[in-house]
């Protein structure tokens, strides 16, 4: 049933029927309760449209599953509320219930629910041009997932360091497998969700081979199709629009751009065009100027807040940062 909210959620409740309100002793509180991705409401956003019902529906009832498992998923609920409001600009909401699940899941160890919590604060930061809170953040994660020493939370801290250095357009400290595309030495419970495939591609844009970045964005969607990850469907399609951007000129970009936005105008999307504002201001410029409803505005809006003024200069900046956290 894994993917589908609602028949997880029919399987927990009959579990706890037929326990009669004792735990589980075959799901225990260690297991991977996120499965070895970095943002918990991706796995389950599967249906366009229906953004915001999945994330209501498993923040409310995917706590149960806690219940017969002493204590597993424990903190699901906040981090599902913070990252939903983290992809739709809600950034107050977003940073309140990424602090609450992380306080959350730690009462109970929950390393995984932590992990996601982490990355929604992480972007939220960067967004807001704290680069020092968020590569700080990233610090901590580190030290607590080396602690940990879990095969499955090793890669998906990496997995989350590769976004957060995507974003920073700081490709050399993305790590290697993500950069070279090689998954084959990764650890993952289930690699279709394929999360890793949308670092992959930050990677690839940020080393402007957008001839390579085309041909990865027609065969991407067979993985997030495994799943039907929506999320990483609009990631692809931004990727996509940024290679013929630079390939074929802006008619083109825009046009592969505008089927983006289209994909994530009902849910509200936000954040995932300004994390590329970089590669697409152009075209979103180009856009707005020919008019649009408030979203669009708001997108636009954004994504202009991103665009680094003196990028040469930033990315030193970043450069030096880095090193000095990594100390």
């Amino acid at each position: 049933m894994f993917n589908d909210a609602k028949k997880m959620v029919t399987c927990t409740t009959e579990a706890l029927r037929l326990l009669q309100g004792d735990a589980s002793c075959l799901m225990k509180r260690e297991a991977e309760f996120t499965f070895g991705s970095p943002h918990f409401l991706y796995t389950y956003y599967k249906e366009p449209g229906r953004l915001r019902e999945t994330a209501d529906f498993v923040a409310s009832e995917f706590p149960a599953f806690s219940r017969l498992s002493n204590g597993c998923g424990t903190g699901c609920d906040y981090v599902t509320l913070a990252e939903y409001a983290l992809e739709t600009g809600d950034w107050q909401t977003a940073e309140l219930n990424a602090f609450k699940a992380i306080y959350k899941a730690k009462t109970m160890g929950q390393t995984g629910i932590a992990l996601c919590a982490g990355l929604t604060l992480m972007r939220l930061y960067i967004c807001q041009g704290k680069i020092d809170e968020a590569l700080e953040h990233l610090r901590q994660l580190r030290a607590d997932v080396t602690r940990e020493n879990s095969a499955v939370y090793n890669t998906t801290l990496e997995l989350a360091e590769g976004y957060v250095y995507g974003c920073l357009t700081l490709p050399d400290s993305i790590p290697e497998w993500l950069r070279t595309g090689d998954m084959s030495s990764a650890r993952f419970m289930y690699q279709g969700m394929a999360f890793n495939y949308i670092v992959h591609g930050k990677a690839v844009l940020l080393s402007e081979d957008y001839i390579r970045l085309e041909m990865l964005t027609e065969t991407f969607p067979q993985y997030f199709g495994v799943f039907r990850n929506q999320l990483g469907f609009l990631h692809n399609q931004i990727l996509g629009a940024a290679a013929k951007y630079r390939l074929y000129g802006m008619e083109k970009g825009c046009a592969a751009l505008r089927e983006a936005l289209g994909m994530a105008r009902e849910d509200y999307l936000i954040l995932p065009f300004a994390e590329y504002a970089p590669a697409i201001i152009g075209m979103t410029r180009h856009i707005a100027q020919g008019g649009g409803d408030d979203y669009l505005k708001v997108v636009f809006g954004v994504c202009e807040q991103q665009r680094p003024r003196r990028p040469d200069a930033r990315r030193r900046r970043l450069r030096q940062l880095c090193l000095r956290r990594h100390r």
